[in-house]
This record gives C-alpha cells, structure tokens and sequence, in this order.
C-alpha cells in the first residue's frame, strides 16, 4: 500500500490568505545550551492544509472540534479540471470528464477536486531550521522567502514564479455541481485550491452551501498529482481538535491499493 502526504508544509514565510495571520515560530530551548529543544508555534487556523467546519459560516454551525470525523476519512475519489485552462467557476459538466462518475450510486462520499492551482508549498529552507544555541529570538523576523511549489504542473513552464494577480486566481466549483454532490450524500469536499469561493467574492456562497448542509471542507491540499483518476482511493484529513473553533490545520494523506 502506498500512501501519499497531502499537506502543504507549514511555518514562517508561508503564503497566507489575505488577511489571515503568518505562522511564528519562536525556540525556547535549544538541545545544545540546555538539553532538549523545546518551541512555541503560533499559527492562523485557515493555515496551510485546513479544515472549515460549519461554525465558519454561522455561529449556530458545528465547530471544528464537533465534527465527525467520520466524514473526513474514508473512501474519495478525484476529479482533475486543471488541463492548462485559466482560473474558472467548475460546471457539473467540467467535473463529469474530468473523472467524476456519471452515475449518482457510483459517486464516492467524499470528492477530491484537483484544479492546478499552485500558490501554497515550500520555502528555499526549512521553516523550521532552528537558529543557532545562543539564540532564542523568533524565526518568524527572519523567515526565507517563499517560494511557490507546483503539486502537479499543468505545463511545461508551471514551475516559473506566480504574480501577485495570478497567486490568488483560481478554480472554484460551481453552485450546480455542489448541489449535485450534496444531492448524492457527499461527506466532505477537498480541494487543492485556497478557497471553494473566488478570493473577490463576497457572498461566499459556496462555503455556506456545503456548511449549511452539514458538509467539511478541506483546502489546500498539495501533491494531488500524484493521485489516480477515474480510480478510488482512501483519504483523511483529521483536523486538530481546536476548542471552539471555525477550522483548523490538518494532516492529510492518501493510500492507494497495490
């Protein structure tokens, strides 16, 4: 069995959200000077690879400690709509040639969208390369810059370096295909891309029809190249148990059958 690690790394100098707050790292013992290491982490809960829980949307929703996690493990399947095209809304049509199963009782619980989007990933360092024994200042201050990673590149130049305007157009689903998928008892979407709402949007219609329905949604997720079409696989994405809260980052992986 092979499995597969689904996160974007996390730490300072990550590419954050607009608006969200930077992860900071600050060591508070080093092995060196005192015999163990020991750190302080301070990260925004939509971080990285994350988990929105219904109470993001309504404060009458689940929060992400409430959650079912049955809902975030098991059974998925992927549907890939990058193909090189530009940032769009995703019809059900899209979705159906791009693996999602034509018939409703074929259609696995939980959806994997693969849409090439590739701003989260990496820095040119470790984010978390602690400093030298005798300091103990924050990393944060002094984070690598960051640079953009390609999960899977749609092209043969998708590895050159985004711009501001294109690190924050991406691919989000259609309200036709998410009423399809809820329709079919769908227990989670996930999703390569930072938002299932275009970043101008101000409605977040999206979010709130999948919330509202009871259903977790996982973006950010990294290396979903390197999951198979047209072809089921396990996946979990099991969020930290965050009291109270809206979302939370998480450890997402995949294993495919032999």
């Amino acid at each position: 069995m092979t499995v597969i690690d689904l996160s974007a790394p996390l730490g300072p100098g990550m590419l954050v959200f607009p608006g969200d707050p930077s992860p900071r790292v600050e060591w508070l013992k080093r092995a060196g000077a005192d015999g163990f290491n020991l750190s302080s982490f301070r990260l925004g809960a939509h971080n990285g690879t994350h988990v929105d829980a219904p109470f993001h949307m309504s404060d009458d929703g689940v929060a992400v400690d409430r959650l079912d996690l049955g809902r975030l493990w098991g059974r998925a399947g992927l549907i890939s709509i990058d193909g090189g095209a530009p940032p769009h809304e995703i019809s059900l049509a899209e979705a159906l040639a791009g693996g999602l199963p034509e018939r409703r009782g074929d259609i696995p619980p939980i959806v994997v969208a693969r849409t090439g989007w590739r701003g989260f990933g990496p820095q040119s360092a470790s984010p978390l390369s602690p400093p030298p024994p005798s300091s103990s200042s924050s990393l944060s201050s002094a984070a690598p810059p960051f640079a953009p990673f390609s999960p899977a590149p749609p092209s043969a130049d998708s590895s050159a370096p985004l711009s501001e305007e294109e690190l924050w157009r991406f691919s989000w689903p259609s309200l036709e295909l998410l009423d399809y998928l809820i329709a079919s008892d769908l227990k989670a979407y996930m999703t390569d891309a930072p938002s299932v709402d275009p970043a101008s949007s101000e409605t977040f219609s999206c979010h709130r029809r999948l919330l509202r329905a009871g259903i977790p949604i996982v973006e950010n997720l990294a290396n979903l190249g390197n999951l198979p079409i047209q072809q089921n696989f396990t996946i979990a994405a099991l969020p930290i148990k965050l009291l109270g809260l809206e979302a939370a980052p998480c450890r997402a992986a995949a294993w495919l059958d032999p």
